[in-house]
């Protein structure tokens, strides 16, 4: 029997639209913070079990009791390496990979990249294995029914430095010490977290030289108190921000990364072409969903005004002119129901390209996409002669298994029927498979079939 997670936390009032801050560096521990769109903390949450940060992630949503509209995740060293890149512009995947190789770190295949620029055209960069980013955000996607973006803590922590600035962080049993000269490259250190031991101690001053010891060293975490311990009296300014406070006690220290996380305007984040992709399809899928809930709000208020307007027609023509005062207010809110019809218009304008030909196709299309397993990546989508096409693939570690949930989700779907598909073949464009799917678009009963 798996032992009852340690929880504690605040929960938000009224279920406010929150930035989500979640701190993963440890797996059996998530911290999480929610701040709305003024950046002001409203709740948080501190979750200790066993190595399983989904179902830990699950419980402190649960408490945080916020509805995200932004998830970011934070991810340390057991994910990431970290290195410094030259250059002018932004480093792409090779140029990141070549540092990190030159740093005596192995090369990466398929690496998702994070950048955040420094002084005198130096990046601090990062890269970590595309499969284990996306395992992580496949786990979560399915928890959030939207994409978390995933941050590395030191480049996080390297945008909120001032030039000539430091900071330190014990967590686990890692001292992280991060600096930003102003006239040189970041340099990032990662210790053992013994504040006795006398080389720790030397390495850590040896890595704040750097800077100098006239700037402030900023310290951070849980463990502030013994970062201040280790440092008293070497004659540095030591500095630690007070945290914000939420229904009348301050935010805990454990949980500082995670704050800073979701306030931060924006983070640099790890990426890559797959990752991108999934991203861009589940937006299109969301979008496909409200215009489907505005088409059916719309319809709704439409026919109650419409039927109304009837009755209240009626009405005036055996009533005195107060009936007709009531005929010219009920005729204003028709123009408002008007106006809301354009506003469908312009969100369905927002698809652009991939606009639904048919009104009665957003329904089962959102309908797949909650039953399409998520590796799954949409190629295309077309209607012709009333018959649905749409091309589909996948790079996931099983495709040709991704590819038959994708056909079964399709026969499963209500809404459609005549169900048929191509044998699947290899992807021209990207690693992994494609097939091609089609279904023809059930007509409800008592209506007749729709024409364009």
């Amino acid at each position: 029997m798996s032992p009852v997670p340690d929880k504690s936390g605040r929960a938000a009032t009224g279920r406010p639209r929150c930035t989500v801050g979640l701190d993963l560096r440890r797996p059996s521990h998530v911290a999480a913070v929610a701040v709305d769109g003024k950046a002001q903390l409203r709740a948080w949450a501190s979750i200790r079990g066993e190595d399983d940060p989904v179902a830990l992630t699950r419980i402190a949503l649960e408490t945080l009791s916020a509805r995200p509209k932004e998830v970011r995740v934070l991810v340390g060293s057991e994910r990431v390496r970290v290195g410094v890149c030259e250059g002018a512009g932004a480093p792409g995947a090779e140029e990141i990979t070549e540092a990190l190789v030159a740093e005596g770190h192995e090369p990466i295949l398929n690496a998702a990249i994070a950048s955040s620029s420094a002084e005198s055209g130096t990046w601090l960069v990062a890269a970590c294995d595309e499969e284990k980013a996306r395992s992580l955000v496949n786990g979560l996607a399915e928890l959030l029914v939207l994409e978390p973006v995933l941050v590395v803590d030191q480049l996080l922590l390297l945008e909120q430095l001032q030039p000539g600035a430091a900071a330190m962080e014990i967590t686990g049993d890692e001292l992280l010490i991060i600096t930003r000269p102003a006239d040189a490259a970041p340099l990032t250190r990662s210790l053992p977290a013994a504040p006795d031991a006398e080389h720790t101690r030397a390495e850590a001053l040896r890595t704040l030289q750097t800077i100098g010891r006239a700037q402030s060293i900023r310290l951070l975490g849980a463990r502030r108190a013994e970062l201040s311990q280790m440092l008293d009296q070497q004659g540095l300014n030591l500095h630690q921000e007070a945290l914000p406070a939420c229904g009348g006690e301050p935010l805990p220290a454990e949980l500082e990364l995670a704050w800073r996380l979701a306030t931060s305007i924006e983070p640099a984040e790890l990426s890559s072409p797959l990752l991108a992709k999934r991203r861009q399809s589940m937006q299109w899928a969301r979008r496909a969903g409200m215009l489907a809930v505005a088409v059916i709000v719309l319809s709704a208020i439409l026919v109650v005004f419409g039927v109304s307007a009837a009755l209240r027609v009626r009405a005036v023509q055996s009533a005195d002119r107060a009936g007709l005062a009531a005929l010219q207010t009920q005729i204003q809110q028709l123009r408002e129901a008007g106006a809301l019809a354009q506003e469908v218009e312009r969100l369905r304008g927002q698809l652009g390209p991939r606009g639904l030909p048919w009104p009665r196709l957003a329904g089962p299309i959102n309908e797949l996409v909650k039953r399409s397993p998520p590796s799954m990546g949409w190629e295309r989508l077309s209607m012709i002669e009333g018959e649905l096409e749409l091309e589909v693939s996948s790079a996931g570690v099983s495709p040709l298994v991704d590819l038959e949930l994708a056909r079964s989700a399709l026969e499963g779907t209500p809404g459609f029927s005549n169900t048929s598909w191509d044998e699947p073949i290899q992807n021209p464009t990207a690693p992994g498979l494609r097939q091609t799917l089609r279904a023809t678009l059930a007509t409800p009963p008592g209506r007749a079939r729709e024409t364009r």
